[in-house]
Formats: structure tokens, C-alpha cells, sequence
């Protein structure tokens, strides 16, 4: 069997990448060909990774085509997304000009903790054109990745990865975090039942206070990420989430922050992926 990826898969959608819900059950053999493939968001990479675990470990083979593009090859070989999805210690990719943080599980709240600090003296020694945003990158790991292994509720843990990228002359990065879990929507209507329709749901659950957990401390991380980004020296950012049959989109330019949800298929999990740009282009 073959699955190709179209063109921008790797960047429609922030890289949520569509194509790897399709259903390959009963597949001994499948060849992922990326060849096409320009661009490549962290989400993406989060995806694959998974997806090509998953498949693994169900007596599947599976072949990957490379990027032909040279650039998106680069990174994909640098996310290491031919190897199993590696932990802390082997978080940090030192030989890449771009890719930061390749494919890495968090199974315990520890080891976000562990991640977020190891990341910091990098952001600011390796990739000071995007060091004044570090704050929000790290508030942004710290808490949607405790959000994701302590409710996710999947053996797979929380998979998040990170690069920095360009665009229109600006420095950006990109971060990718997922988790096969129930989903958010899920999770929230467990305390907010009236909560129906999956892209409100999200939407809720970034408001301040809302949570599934019914503790009144609860509910605060997507506020405390949203509060540091608008603190930060972004000139932009976006959220994008997808859970359930639900997508959320947040948008921040010039501190203005504008929300938009919308139904999509359904799929299984919780898929984020945040991107923040700053006023300085990258040194390279």
C-alpha cells in the first residue's frame, strides 16, 4: 500500500497532516512517500512519528520516501524520523541550524520539566534571534505538556518537537505537541457536559478556569501561555488545535487576539501546534 503526501502537508494546517488518519488497517506493507513534501512544521513531525510507531508496532513495514526538496529533507533528517521517538536526554538536536527539539516522549511530569530546562540556555546561546520569546516557549511546554500527560490518558505519552524557521524575512518558531489521548473535548465535558459541539469545546477550554478536572485550581495553563506571548516581543503568533472533530485557530498580531473554530473530521487525540515570530530576522 501507498500513502503519498501531498506538497504543503507539511505546513497546511500547521503540519497537522491529514493524510496519516487515513485507516491502514491490515496493511503489512506501506511506503510514505514524502518526496513531494516542501516545508516542514514540528506538528508533522509529531504526527509521523507516531503514526509510523503505531503502524510498528502492529507488524507493520513501512518505507519512507524522502523529501526531494533539499531543505525540507534536512530538517526531516534531522527530526531522526526513521528512529523510534527518543526522551530527554536525546531531546536536543546540536548539529541543525534549524530543527531544536527533534520528536521526543514525556511520560511523567518530570520529564516536561526536565526538557523545559534543559531547553533554555540553547534558546538564548544557539537561537537568540527567537531568544525573546523563550519565555513563552517554555510556559507553553511546561504547561500544555503537563496537560497532555496527565490527561491524555495514552500509553504513548506526549510527543512534542521544535524548529525555528523563517518567514517573510522574520525569525519564527515553531513548536509541535500531540498526544493519542481522548481528546480535549473529551476531557472538558467530563466536568462541562453542555459542551457538544468539539470546536466550542476547545475553545473553552482556553478560557480562563475551564478544565475537566472539576479542581478550582485548574484551568489556567492556555491563560498563563496567552498572557506570556502577549508579554513577550512576538510581533505575531498562533495556536492551532485540533481534538475530536474540532479545530481552533488563535491569532495574536500586534496584541490583538482573535479566535476561530470550525468542525473537521474526526480524529483521535490532541494535536497543537504554536508558532511565534519575532522582529529580527535569523543569523545564519
Amino acid at each position: 500500500m501507498e500513502l503519498r503526501l501531498s506538497r504543503t502537508t507539511g505546513r497546511r494546517d500547521h503540519g497537522y497532516a491529514a493524510e496519516l488518519d487515513a485507516d491502514l488497517e491490515g496493511a503489512d506493507e506501506v511506503v510514505l512517500d514524502a518526496g513531494d513534501l516542501v516545508g516542514l512544521h514540528p506538528l508533522f513531525a509529531v504526527r509521523l512519528a507516531l503514526w509510523m510507531e503505531r503502524h510498528r508496532q502492529a507488524g507493520c513495514s513501512i518505507e519512507v520516501r524522502e523529501p526531494n526538496d533539499e531543505a525540507t529533507r534536512r530538517c526531516f533528517r534531522a527530526f531522526r524520523l526513521e528512529k523510534d521517538i527518543g526522551g530527554v536526554d536525546e531531546a536536543l538536536v546540536e548539529d541543525d541550524g534549524d530543527v531544536i527539539i527533534r520528536p521526543t516522549r514525556l511520560s511523567e511530569l518530570t520529564q516536561v520539566d526536565a526538557l523545559a530546562d534543559k531547553l533554555l540556555q540553547p534558546l538564548i546561546d544557539q537561537f537568540d534571534d527567537v531568544a525573546v520569546v523563550r519565555d513563552a516557549v517554555l510556559m507553553t511546554i511546561s504547561e500544555l505538556c503537563q496537560n497532555a500527560v496527565e490527561h491524555g490518558a495514552s500509553d504513548a505519552g506526549c510527543v512534542v518537537a521544535a524548529s525555528r524557521g523563517e518567514v517573510d524575512g522574520m525569525s519564527q518558531i515553531m513548536l509541535g505537541i500531540g498526544d493519542c489521548g481522548v481528546g480535549i473535548p473529551e476531557h472538558i465535558r467530563g466536568s462541562h457536559p453542555e459542551f457538544v459541539v468539539d470546536e466550542h469545546a476547545i475553545g473553552q477550554a482556553l478560557q480562563e478556569g475551564v478544565s475537566g478536572t472539576q479542581r478550582p485550581d485548574r484551568g489556567y495553563g492556555f491563560t498563563w501561555v496567552l498572557k506570556e506571548t502577549l508579554s513577550s516581543a512576538a510581533s505575531s503568533a498562533e495556536m492551532f488545535i485540533r481534538a475530536g472533530q474540532g479545530t481552533f485557530r488563535r491569532e495574536i498580531v500586534d496584541a490583538n487576539v482573535k479566535d476561530h473554530g470550525w468542525k473537521t473530521s474526526a480524529t483521535q487525540g490532541t494535536w497543537i501546534a504554536c508558532d511565534w515570530t519575532t522582529i529580527g530576522g535569523p543569523d545564519r
